[in-house]
């Protein structure tokens, strides 16, 4: 496909990753880390000791690069090799035969149905992801992906076409990520993106979604600032309006304490939004916070 969806591509692509992505995430709605992403920009050695990637382009892959070395095999860096030169045939056997070793690695299933799809007609969606700053959250949001797509692939596809994923390293840094999103409007063959990871993340690619009229969906940002924030913006978890309510609910009516304090991370978007929307939780149920402490990480 060559141009963006209609309405109803949209809406099929979004109840497609909504389901995928909730079966694969085992860790819960609040994966998000409370206090916040390590994630710096392009420069630098990232936490994974992987190398510096300078190029936006370098973040990108549907096949021909290899973005998460640490899960690489022979076969996995064959496969891609072979994806680059356009040998589908040739990526899918040996993309299979590191499958059969690595059961566990989204990246090269998600290859492995896009070396399926080969040149043939297809419905292209992006995942971008935290890779460079915080691999264990990319990889359960890429197994969520990597499951729905395979689950479509096998399935035929969607109106005869195969389902392409192109992967993302977004480093949840926000320089980055309006870097990516611009990337992936630009693309006219991506139909939509599951992402952000944060809140922080997904906010800053919101205003860049809505001008390219590109749909998104994240499957775990949970601010109440991206209540309403945009119509292309969407997400699979409750804001933290919902799961402060929750947890002062818990605290008053379980726990029978009425004070607390809060430790948050100030620099942190998901960390502010769920700090004030439980002070003002345990405050309507007649609840106090007697003291409330920054939180930072040191790099």
């Amino acid at each position: 496909m060559s141009t963006k969806p209609k309405n109803e591509t949209l809406i099929l692509f979004l109840a497609l990753l909504i389901t995928g992505v909730l079966i694969a995430l085992g860790l819960g709605f609040f994966r998000e880390q409370i206090f916040g992403s390590s994630g710096s920009g392009t420069g630098g050695t990232n936490p994974n000791g992987n190398p510096p990637i300078e190029q936006v382009s370098d973040r990108l892959s549907t096949g021909d690069r290899n973005l998460i070395p640490d899960d690489g095999t022979l076969d996995k860096q064959a496969g891609i090799d072979a994806f680059k030169a356009s040998n589908f045939d040739e990526a899918m056997t040996r993309l299979e035969a590191s499958l059969r070793s690595q059961p566990n690695d989204p990246e090269a299933l998600i290859y492995f149905n896009n070396a399926r799809a080969g040149a043939a007609q297809s419905v292209k969606i992006a995942v971008s992801v935290p890779i460079g700053s915080d691999l264990n959250g990319a990889k359960e949001i890429l197994r969520g992906v990597a499951q729905a797509q395979n689950a479509v692939n096998q399935a035929g596809g969607i109106n005869n076409a195969w389902l392409k994923v192109l992967i993302a390293d977004d480093n949840d840094s926000a320089e980055t990520v309006k870097q990516v999103a611009s990337e992936l409007v630009a693309d006219q063959n991506v139909l939509g993106v599951v992402g952000h990871f944060s809140s922080d993340a997904t906010i800053a690619a919101s205003e860049i979604y809505t001008q390219g009229k590109l749909g998104s969906i994240s499957p775990v940002s949970s601010s109440v600032k991206l209540s309403g924030l945009s119509p292309y913006t969407f997400r699979t978890v409750p804001s933290d309006y919902v799961a402060a309510r929750a947890l002062a609910n818990y605290m008053q009516t379980t726990l029978n304490e009425q004070q607390a304090a809060v430790f948050f991370n100030s620099q942190s978007g998901y960390s502010q939004s769920l700090k004030s929307e439980f002070v003002t939780a345990l405050a309507l149920g007649g609840g106090q916070v007697t003291n409330e402490l920054i939180f930072l990480t040191l790099d």
